[in-house]
């Protein structure tokens, strides 16, 4: 067992002296029931939960959700479960190593579970070199396929993997850290929120450490980062983000997530993502935190790059769309930093190779208001760091006071880049004003006077209400499911033009605020498809 710190260890006591109280705060969530703790997890003990009429496992305590993990460790990976009370993985006076739920990719959790808004506490979740089997931490491992959704988290997740000492050092999805799993290898995680606290150490090149989950080739959507991320290690470390360490494939997409605490990493370090590849997406999210790291920072993303190739040769490129920072962006303790954007530290090709056909990611319709801790990155720019091929279009900055000289980008490859649409530095009154938000597109609203934001632009998705936002995402789901290899088998050749229906009428549910307004959309898109 390992040392508790001085705090953890006085938090500890104050639960046991409060065994009276009704409610108690612990581990930066808002409550814990204090006599709860009783039905803590000894980190043994597994019981059998209780089946409803649908045989999905109702989860009420730590040793029946061990149990579940176990069970689909051992080979049962679709079955179902859902949270009918908190969880206690532990009382906080110990930690018990939790065993993730789908602990590697051959035992990759395939089912459905609902975490029905409840929290799961004192989660210990960790990876090193100890176990070379257990490559990816969390509250669930590795997702193939399974939808996770309404589970909040608290506890540590410990990132200790020292990858160059291991056969998979070069490989980029060999490790992944997240509060709810390591590894979203297909399949959606949905309202979920984190509020464990990440470490990383270890020499691993490729971290991929996020705030919900380490690696993304699927769905996150409508989750909250509150946890922290922090290294212990001043080397290479890849891909850290608010949401995601790296999201990666053309099925990968980030949809109406938040980042509200602090993520340092070392490089390629995000607000939402730390590394956007081959043809992922972030759309309708924001980064509220301050950003640190040393080579490769961005509001939104470290670096984005790669395109993804189907089989008939259609191409997708990484998008980064109706999203903003309110976040700070600094370097690493000693180090000064590097490369740093506003939305993206490092947009288009990275390799000399890809010159003469490089990748083309696309931003649009964003906005940053960074406050650079520092002024000396070699690097700067107020949306993009450096800027080597793609297109952006409809994005602006807030104007920095003249002593920073900050313009749009700090470099442009003027042969692989390309200006699609307006851009611009704006004085803080424009930003705020309604010429702003008619500038940045529909799927922006204006913000109330007592907007923590300050009146800047807000995404319509903070607006929408609880029944509202299942509804959207019903329908999101319903659009997407246009989208299948059933359907590009049907319609040959012209399945670019489902692709085609879809993401437009995607683009127009980011703008609903109202019942009216998603009934319209989906009446049209009914018919149009």
């Amino acid at each position: 067992m390992k040392k508790k710190s001085y705090g953890k260890k006085l938090l500890a006591w104050v639960l046991a002296l409060a065994v009276s109280m009704t409610l108690v705060p612990v581990m930066g969530q808002r409550e814990v029931q204090a006599a709860k703790i009783l039905d803590a997890w000894d980190g043994e003990t597994t019981e059998v939960p209780k089946t409803d009429e649908n045989g999905t496992y109702q989860i009420s305590n730590g040793a029946e959700l061990a149990w579940f993990a176990k069970k689909v460790n051992d080979g049962a990976s679709s079955i179902n479960g859902e949270l009918t009370d908190k969880i206690y993985l532990g009382d906080g006076t110990s930690q018990n190593k939790w065993l993730m739920v789908g602990d590697t990719a051959e035992h990759a959790y395939k089912g459905t579970f609902n975490g029905n808004g409840y929290t799961v506490y004192f989660l210990d979740a960790e990876i090193s070199e100890e176990n070379p089997d257990v490559r990816y931490a969390g509250l669930f491992g590795v997702i193939d396929g399974g939808t996770i959704s309404n589970v909040k988290v608290s506890g540590e997740v410990h990132n200790n993997y020292a990858a160059y000492k291991t056969e998979g050092k070069y490989e980029k999805l060999y490790i992944g850290s997240g509060g709810i799993a390591g590894y979203l290898k297909s399949g959606t995680i949905s309202g979920c929120t984190n509020y464990t606290e990440t470490t990383m150490a270890g020499e691993a090149l490729r971290r991929n450490a996020g705030g919900i989950v380490g690696i993304c080739s699927g769905t996150v959507r409508r989750c909250v980062n509150n946890g922290t991320l922090s290294t212990k290690v001043r080397f290479a470390q890849h891909n850290i983000g608010g949401i995601a360490g790296m999201e990666v494939g053309p099925n990968a997409v980030i949809r109406y997530c938040e980042n509200k605490e602090a993520v340092q990493g070392y490089y390629s370090v995000g607000g939402i993502a730390g590394g956007v590849y081959q043809g992922a997406a972030v759309q309708n999210c924001y980064n509220k935190a301050k950003i640190s790291g040393v080579d490769t920072i961005g509001g939104i993303a470290g670096g984005v790059n790669e395109s993804s190739v189907y089989a008939d040769g259609t191409v997708k490129e990484c998008l980064i769309q109706n999203v903003y920072n309110q976040g700070e962006l600094g370097g690493l303790v000693s180090y000064t930093g590097t490369i740093v954007g506003g939305i993206v530290g490092k947009l288009g090709y990275t390799d000399t190779k890809e010159e003469e056909n490089p990748a083309q990611p696309v931003i649009k319709n964003a906005y940053n208001i960074a406050v650079y801790t520092n002024k000396t990155f070699e690097y700067r720019g107020a949306i993009i760091g450096i800027f080597k091929s793609g297109k952006i279009g409809r994005v602006y900055a807030l104007r920095a006071d003249s002593s920073y000289n900050l313009d749009l980008y700090s470099f442009k490859e003027d042969k692989t880049t390309e200006i699609i649409d307006e851009t611009g530095l704006y004085i803080e009154k424009t930003m705020k004003s309604q010429k702003m938000i008619t500038k940045l597109g529909s799927a922006f609203i204006k913000a109330s006077i007592f907007a923590a934001g300050g009146r800047y632009p807000k995404v319509a998705f903070e607006e929408q209400t609880t029944d509202l936002k299942s509804k959207i995402d019903s329908a999101i789901e319903e659009l997407q499911g246009w989208q299948s290899e059933e359907n590009k088998k049907k319609y040959g050749t012209t399945y670019i033009l489902i692709e085609q229906t879809v993401e437009n009428y995607l683009e127009k549910i980011d703008s609903v605020v109202t019942q009216d307004d998603l009934d319209s959309v989906m009446k049209e898109a009914r018919e149009a498809l």
